[in-house]
């Protein structure tokens, strides 16, 4: 990619609170977006570049979630009220009729998935069900009731498993076949609120992205339990795009920042962190009475041998991008001693987007990404081709 980075192409302003979910069209010019301020625009470009909303639909609540299929022109639009409406849209884009009324959730529906090969809408809300509906009759098909909120869904079709984030930082695997859904694994590693999911039905590897700053790759198609980290950003994480084309990740969220990240590279897991009582380097009791304001030496951990030191056998700060680290984290002496300038060397590239994302969708076909704004913006930006650092190690 070239220096200047993406190149914003255009801006739609029109919604006055946060935009949660979008879908682009670019063969036919066309935008559609949900937002807080509880309306359904479904936007084209004029001639002279300008994007004007041809549909603006005030619904009883906030919109939060989005699927559109291009074939049968279906929109699937999810509320605050957990209802899913769906409509056909004219041939044009100019009109939305109302098809059906699916009173799929009982709280806000945070995500849908239309599969059109079976007829399937797949939605997930904040009362914590995934539902699994029939998009011909509107019949339940199958439900799943996670432990906590879900935010986040996805649905790879060639092995049939849904990926469901969640609240409490966790994603659940289920198995949606005909006429049966089972849970199959629980994945746990992040520390806050899962808000995006990507999948790469290639290399069968998963993307998530949390407000803990984190975004984890889970390593599915091994079937070894294997995991990176990403960690390059400064607050929550609330969208996450898969480039197969170029083989890169694009994040994004509150911290206004475009972070592409280079999927060729080869990542080094990192260390589970020993528990201990005390520094397994200098042998200083850890203590945590807070109630009787003793002097407290906290716990702390190597991010790159993940031993329990104290602060002052942790003090080392350094980058270190193959395991993950685009920022300084914590290191004992021993292990950054063995850090070069080449391991700094970064594996991503980060950009401003210039506002808050919420959302964000990628076009193969024009190259271009398009970001939703908490600040009620869409922007539409043009990627230039993704060159790699032929300089640092490749996957095999």
């Amino acid at each position: 990619m070239s220096d200047s980075g993406p190149v914003l192409a255009g801006t739609l302003h029109g919604h006055v609170d946060v935009v949660n979910a979008i879908v682009y069209l670019p063969e036919m010019e066309c935008v559609i977006s949900a937002s807080d301020d509880r309306t359904l625009r479904v936007w084209l470009r004029r001639d002279n570049g300008d994007w004007w909303p041809s549909v603006c639909q005030t619904l009883a609540g906030p919109v939060s979630a989005l699927a559109f299929d291009a074939k049968s022109r279906r929109l699937f639009a999810g509320v605050e009220l957990g209802n899913i409406f769906e409509y056909s849209c004219s041939e044009d884009l100019n009109r939305l009729a109302i098809k059906q009324d699916h009173r799929a959730h009982t709280a806000r529906v945070t995500a849908i998935n239309f599969v059109p090969d079976h007829e399937w809408i797949l939605s997930v809300g904040r009362d914590k069900f995934f539902q699994w509906l029939d998009a011909q009759t509107g019949r339940r098909l199958g439900c799943f009731q996670s432990d906590a909120w879900c935010s986040c869904l996805q649905f790879d079709p060639v092995s049939k498993f849904a990926f469901l984030g969640d609240y409490g930082g966790n994603i659940e695997l289920l198995k949606v076949d005909d006429g049966r859904l089972s849970l199959v694994s629980t994945l746990k590693g992040h520390e806050g609120s899962i808000r995006s999911l990507a999948w790469d039905g290639k290399k069968r590897r998963l993307y998530s992205g949390s407000f803990d700053k984190r975004i984890i790759v889970w390593d599915i198609g091994s079937q070894k339990g294997v995991t990176y980290e990403f960690y390059a950003h400064l607050s929550k994480i609330k969208s996450v795009v898969f480039i197969p084309e170029d083989r890169r990740l694009v994040s994004s969220g509150d911290d206004q920042k475009l972070i592409f990240w280079d999927l060729k590279k080869r990542r080094l897991e990192a260390p589970e962190w020993a528990e201990a009582p005390d520094c397994q380097k200098c042998g200083t009791p850890f203590f945590w009475n807070f109630k009787k304001k003793l002097n407290v030496t906290r716990q702390h951990h190597c991010r790159m041998c993940g031993k329990a030191l104290c602060d002052d056998c942790s003090a080392r700060r350094t980058t270190l991008p193959k395991m993950g680290f685009e920022l300084p984290i914590r290191t004992c002496q021993e292990c950054f001693s063995t850090v070069g300038e080449k391991d700094r060397r970064p594996y991503c590239k980060t950009y401003g987007a210039k506002h808050a994302v919420a959302d964000m969708v990628w076009s193969a076909s024009t190259r271009e990404l398009v970001t939703a704004g908490t600040n009620g913006l869409i922007k539409i930006w043009k990627v230039p081709t993704i060159g790699h650092d032929a300089s640092s190690e490749d996957e095999d």
